[in-house]
């Protein structure tokens, strides 16, 4: 009977302890997720110190939160944050998820613009492979098959994101630049203009529009673009 009486004794308090340890774990996972609102909410506002502040009490409460940790390197990358503590919050992502699309998009983004192409050619390529309609790495890949000179590759990787989401105006000036590096003027152009329409207040363009009707001798536009470009710069 007293080791009966013990057993149900001692279940009960497994029961009271287990069901301790559950309203602690959701309790924290209830906090967790709060600070990532909240930092999902500062990262849209571009108040980009506390959107880093509540992932990083987010990540300190759930570290496995494969998101916390990819918002995170989000935030640091716009705020200007040290390059490889950025690189090591994308990394820890794939580590969670391996199957981040965005976190290799955008590590391979980061990796282009520190000159290290052919390790961002090798994540744009997989985050191209794990979402094919990823316009931002279609665009990307596109540039760094155009520095290597590939332009037939460059030219198809522009098409496939211009007829997936075509009202990107960095498409539009890469697309502008390829066409006027193969010497298609008309198609420059048309590039160059198709993005002062999604924005109009952009130095690219208009360089590259006066130089377009330099090529052609029309020294009046010329004159017209670099008067724009001028008015801009001010």
């Amino acid at each position: 009977m007293k080791n009966t009486l013990f057993i149900i004794l001692l279940t009960g308090f497994l029961a009271l302890a287990l069901a301790s340890c559950t309203k602690a774990r959701f309790d924290t996972e209830v906090e967790a997720t709060k600070y990532y609102d909240r930092g999902i909410i500062a990262l849209n506002k571009h108040e980009f110190e506390s959107s880093i502040q509540n992932f990083r009490q987010s990540i300190k409460l759930d570290p496995s939160n494969a998101d916390a940790h990819y918002w995170l390197a989000v935030s640091m990358r716009e705020q200007g944050l040290d390059f490889k503590r950025t690189i090591n919050e994308f990394k820890k992502t794939l580590e969670l998820d391996p199957t981040h699309e965005a976190a290799y998009r955008d590590l391979g983004i980061l990796y282009a613009l520190a000159k290290r192409y052919d390790v961002g050619f090798k994540y744009l390529k997989k985050a191209i492979e794990l979402n094919p309609s990823d316009t931002l790495a279609l665009i990307n890949l596109g540039y760094l098959y155009y520095l290597g000179k590939d332009y037939d590759k460059a030219k198809e990787l522009y098409e496939k994101a211009k007829n997936i989401k075509p009202n990107i105006i960095q498409l539009w000036n890469n697309y502008g630049l390829l066409n006027f590096t193969i010497g298609d003027l008309n198609k420059a152009e048309e590039c160059f203009k198709k993005s002062i329409s999604l924005q109009a207040n952009q130095l690219e363009p208009y360089e590259y529009l006066a130089k377009i009707e330099k090529k052609r001798g029309n020294q009046e536009k010329v004159k017209y673009y670099e008067n724009l470009v001028k008015e801009y710069k001010k």
